[in-house]
C-alpha cells in the first residue's frame, strides 16, 4: 500500500481499521456521520478532503484511505501508543463502553491479515 509508506504505518493496521470500521464498504455511513472505508467524520475533517474536491471525496476509496491514515497516524502520535491511538481514532473516551472491544477487534483483524500474508508467501 502506497499510503502506508507515505504515513509510515503498517499496511495491515490500515486494512484492519478499514475492516473493523466499514467492513471494507467504501459507501459505509455511520449514524455519527462517519463515511467511507476508514469511517472519517467529514463534518470534523472536511478540510482534509479539500485537496480531493471536498467532503464528498470521503466516498472515493483513495481519498478516504489517505485522509483516514493521516488522522490515524496523528492519533497514535498524540496518544503515545498504538492502543491509545486507536481509542482516539474511534473518537470515544477510553472509559466508554466498547472501546476495549474496538481495539481488540482491530488487533485481531491485523493479526489475521498478517497470517494470510504469511501463508501466501508475502511479507508485511
Amino acid at each position: 500500500m502506497v499510503v502506508s509508506k507515505e504515513v509510515n504505518l503498517d499496511p495491515t493496521l490500515i486494512l484492519a481499521v478499514m475492516a473493523t470500521e466499514s467492513s471494507l464498504n467504501p459507501r459505509a455511513e455511520s449514524r455519527a456521520g462517519a463515511q467511507g472505508l476508514m469511517q472519517v467524520r467529514t463534518h470534523v475533517h472536511h478540510d482534509k478532503f479539500e485537496p480531493y474536491g471536498g467532503p464528498l471525496a470521503a466516498f472515493i476509496p483513495e481519498a478516504n484511505i489517505r485522509v483516514g491514515a493521516l488522522i490515524l497516524k496523528a492519533c497514535i502520535a498524540r496518544a503515545g501508543s498504538l492502543e491509545d491511538g486507536l481509542k482516539s481514532y474511534l473518537g470515544a473516551p477510553s472509559a466508554a463502553s466498547g472501546v476495549g472491544t474496538y481495539t481488540h477487534k482491530v488487533f485481531l483483524e491485523r493479526e489475521e491479515l498478517r497470517n494470510v500474508a504469511r501463508r501466501l508467501g508475502g511479507s508485511v
